[in-house]
């Protein structure tokens, strides 16, 4: 599994590399390739996001915060997040961790999709979204990539970090 080149957006505060217009929500995902789903020990999201977002994995949610609704139920691309959060890490905090408990019933050998959707709220003119998909491998890969130091992931673990 290579590592992605790192997937983050913003509007209002010119300090990420992809800008866009001022929207209420924006939907982005990436595609990366499992080798051997065996090797695969754990998972783990991090992002850093301004205002909400829900995050999904091959298409199942595995992570939400600040979003109202349902779980597995996509907000829609109007509905604001619940209130205003600012991102860490241009502050040097560390993204929040999400574990994914299920992650041997969701990823694949082969093709899988994270696909994140982040919601501005009504109080801000900004949205940021800097997400890091972690994956510990029960035994390491030929060309490990490691992992991002703002994750604080266990050293214990070898990882291939899609950022």
């Amino acid at each position: 599994m290579a590592n992605l080149d790192q997937v983050d957006l913003v509007f209002g505060d010119d300090d990420d590399s992809t800008v866009v217009p001022l929207v209420p929500s924006v939907y982005v995902r990436k595609i990366f390739f499992i080798e051997d789903i065996e090797n695969i020990s754990a998972a783990v999201l991090h992002v850093d996001y301004d205002d909400g977002f829900v995050a999904y994995l091959n298409g199942i949610e595995i992570a939400r915060a600040n979003i109202g609704g349902v779980v597995n139920v996509p907000p829609t691309y109007d509905e604001l997040a619940i209130s205003y959060v600012e991102p860490v890490i241009k502050e040097g905090g560390n993204p929040k961790a999400f574990n994914i408990l299920n992650y041997q019933s969701l990823l694949r050998t082969g093709e899988n999709v994270l696909a994140i959707q982040v919601h501005n709220s009504n109080d801000t003119s900004d949205i940021t979204l800097i997400p890091f998909l972690s994956l510990g491998m029960n035994t390491q890969p030929s060309d490990p990539n490691g992992a991002n130091r703002l994750l604080n992931l266990p050293i214990n673990i070898f990882t291939q970090t899609l950022n």
